[in-house]
């Protein structure tokens, strides 16, 4: 696999579960550089501190936090993928932060 990252991506063709999907690894990556930066502990510990920010639950409270600084495109894609995902329901979904959300 060759990548390519002198070609210009537009963000519009994108779905919005594709977008979810590569914003999951970026959010994840940004989480643990925090708690690695953070915390010296085992990396059983590690772990567990990154699962619990990365939830859904946690997600639904961070984006409360942001929403009033998205342009209406970022929310709106946002809201796209939770309407898409509420019957995806994955592993571990909790409801109530994603109809808070959806809603």
């Amino acid at each position: 696999m060759i990548l390519d990252f002198a070609k210009p991506l537009d963000m519009r063709t994108y779905s919005p579960i594709t977008l979810a999907f590569v914003g999951d690894a970026v959010y994840e990556l940004l989480v643990r550089q925090y708690i690695a930066q953070h915390m010296n502990a085992p990396a059983n510990k590690l772990h567990l501190k990154a699962v619990e920010r990365v939830c859904c639950t946690f997600q639904s409270r961070a984006f409360a936090r942001i929403e009033p600084v998205l342009t209406q495109e970022e929310a709106d894609v946002f809201r796209c993928q939770n309407m898409q995902n509420q019957w995806n329901t994955g592993g571990q979904l909790v409801w109530k932060p994603y109809l808070v959300i959806c809603t």
